[in-house]
């Protein structure tokens, strides 16, 4: 289904850039801070960067282009890694995906243009090195977790371009936005949807029981539904999560 009116379009970009702060965590900081005053150290292990950006209607930050600036201005380099992102309110990160992003491009709802936008980057999952687990070596002991299981880090990867779809949608060649529901998103992403609803309620469940999805990332998915079986999470109604 279309939308009639294109200017509720979110992804047609506004054809003026506008300042927007972003605060890039130092983490992801390899070199000195750049020596043109386009950033500047702060005490919360952040860098501060002002970079120029056109928005989307309905004050929507294009991921991609804003990636593409905060680049030039940190002089970083995060072709193939991972981008997550905060905003004033949020607990914690959230993954947008890998940079360069697939379409649809991922957006940021602003509420106001003075909100400063919080970034972290990190090598993508297929460019990390192998991590030490207890769950991996278990699985090596008891040699029963299924060879087709997704890694967490190509289901979290696999949500979130799912939840972009159905949320947001995707232009057509003519900027028009082109809306689905979560069972043609699903095909878009060729995971059926009960199995991407047990998906999510899988990581949302190990959100609340603090597993470690850093360390993680490269294990099967069924380490995460062993651990949250173990942390009593069977049988609990998703709805309540």
């Amino acid at each position: 289904m279309y939308s009639d009116n294109i200017e509720d379009d979110r992804m047609v970009e506004s054809s003026n850039p506008i300042p927007l702060t972003v605060f890039l965590a130092r983490s992801t900081i390899y070199a000195p801070t750049t020596t043109d005053g386009s950033c500047c150290a702060t005490q919360d292990g952040e860098e501060r960067f002002v970079v120029n950006v056109p928005l989307c209607p309905g004050l929507m930050v294009p991921l991609d282009a804003l990636v593409r600036e905060l680049a030039k201005c940190s002089r970083r380099n995060f072709y193939h890694n991972q981008i997550l992102y905060k905003l004033p309110g949020d607990r914690m990160y959230v993954l947008a995906g890998i940079f360069p992003f697939e379409q649809p491009v991922p957006c940021l709802p602003l509420q106001t243009v003075t909100d400063p936008i919080f970034i972290k980057s990190r090598v993508a999952v297929e460019n990390r090195p192998n991590l030490p687990s207890e769950a991996h070596e278990e699985e090596k002991k008891n040699k029963v977790r299924r060879g087709n299981e997704r890694k967490i880090g190509e289901v979290i990867d696999a949500l979130m371009k799912w939840k972009r779809l159905f949320t947001y949608g995707t232009a057509d060649n003519e900027g028009r936005t082109v809306r689905c529901t979560r069972q043609e998103a699903a095909r878009v992403v060729s995971i059926p949807k009960k199995t991407l609803d047990d998906y999510s309620f899988q990581i949302r469940l190990g959100k609340r029981n603090g597993f470690d999805f850093d360390m993680h990332c490269r294990e099967k998915i069924g380490v995460l539904r062993d651990f949250n079986r173990k942390a009593g999470g069977r049988g609990i109604d998703s709805e309540h999560i």
